[in-house]
């Protein structure tokens, strides 16, 4: 298949779902009561449903999952998909702890204990496919050093960057949600960029991968911009922090 046929079946149908899934989640937390109720800080001034990112890891997740599959049966040999994997994984386990949040509320330590294993996690694997990678994917080559040829506190240095960005990205997240369109506009800008990107170097899987998540957030934006209107709760900024940062 063309990247074009690509990006119209896994595009095309995480827009579907993110668009429609929203009709069985939203009951759900209706009848959770999950609600963002306004504060002195909000911009908002009546409770907002919140947590309907959870439609939007539902779409992204299921077609990242369809895209990684149907990689490795066309091409099982290429390292390249492997980078779609870990990113995979990153976002589900950032989606599901902001799920956690949204249904549980987490004491600030395991928050971000946890935060700190996903990101830690999320970095080490990327850097370890990228030293095995060969061809328009490979990214051992920044700034115009051999990453795996630096000295050990070279390595420490870019893997303590690369947790507390990835964290810390994940948390700038969560708090731009509450202002309508902001973070759903972010998830198709940076998905968007992603896929250009993906397109202009011949990493397929980052041209595909950007298209899945600019259309998970296209999906949601009209839960959000219409009335009564939707948040995508910490489950939806988690998962909006993960993979935009990769």
């Amino acid at each position: 298949m063309t990247l074009g046929m690509l990006a119209l079946v896994f595009g095309g149908g995480t827009l579907v779902l993110s668009g429609l899934l929203p009709f069985i989640v939203k009951p759900l937390l209706m009848r959770l009561g999950i609600m963002d109720v306004p504060s002195d800080r909000s911009s908002h001034d009546r409770p907002i449903l919140r947590g309907l990112g959870l439609a939007v890891l539902i779409a992204i997740t299921v077609n990242l999952g369809a895209v990684f599959a149907f990689a490795l049966s066309a091409a099982p040999d290429a390292s390249a998909w492997k980078f779609l994997l870990a990113i995979g994984i990153g976002t589900l386990a950032a989606g599901l702890l902001g799920l956690g949040e949204d249904l549980r509320g987490l004491s600030v330590p395991v928050r971000s204990a946890l935060l700190l294993i996903i990101a830690g996690a999320s970095s080490a694997s990327l850097l370890w496919i990228a030293d095995q990678a060969e061809g328009p994917a490979s990214f051992r080559w920044v700034l115009g050093l051999d990453v795996w040829a630096l000295p050990l506190w070279g390595l420490i240095i870019i893997g303590v960057y690369g947790v507390f960005f990835i964290s810390s990205y994940i948390n700038v997240s969560n708090f731009m949600d509450g202002l309508n369109g902001i973070s759903g506009f972010h998830g198709v800008i940076a998905g968007l960029a992603f896929a250009v990107a993906g397109w202009l170097t011949g990493a397929v899987w980052l041209a595909i991968a950007g298209l899945v998540l600019a259309a998970g957030f296209a999906g949601f934006l009209p839960w959000n911009l219409t009335k009564p209107g939707a948040f995508l709760g910490d489950v939806g900024s988690y998962l909006l922090g993960e993979p935009s940062r990769s």
